[in-house]
């Protein structure tokens, strides 16, 4: 009997022995994975700190924005008006050389008209000339027969 007791000792001591090397395996498991966890959390941190590092360097150029446009102090009805006269002044100056192309356009056509009733009178000359000269063998033929 003392045999038999040594014996279930001997199987009790080996279960628990099993067991704790099954628990220390199962604790190096969850290590592993916890670390696993715990570097995937901190990858994640850093990416956003930058994200948020991002989003404040654009934060503080949009403030920096707003207050340089509040020491100008525009109105929108300011800003249509500048628009307006900027705009009007343009289509006053196209105006302007527009007229002075017409006006060199008309001087133009003036010159060339001047120079063809010249011509249109230098013409008419020549051919009264011609007939004249035409015309003055048929009178003197008239003459003579009459």
């Amino acid at each position: 009997m003392i045999y038999a007791i040594g014996e279930i000792l001997l199987v009790v001591i080996g279960v628990l022995i099993a067991l704790n090397i099954n628990n220390n395996n199962e604790l190096k498991k969850n290590g592993q994975s916890i670390t696993s966890s715990l570097k995937e959390i901190q990858s994640n941190l850093l990416d956003d700190i930058v994200d948020l590092k991002r989003q404040i360097v654009v934060t503080e150029k949009q403030a920096n924005l707003l207050l340089t446009l509040k020491t100008y102090d525009f109105t929108i009805e300011e800003i249509e008006r500048d628009a307006y006269r900027t705009k009007k002044q343009e289509i006053k100056s196209k105006f302007k050389n527009y007229i002075a192309l017409l006006k060199e356009d008309i001087e133009i056509t003036k010159r060339e008209l001047a120079e063809d009733i010249r011509e249109s009178k230098e013409d008419g000359r020549e051919r009264r000339d011609d007939r004249e000269e035409r015309n003055e063998p048929e009178v003197n033929r008239k003459r003579n027969r009459g």
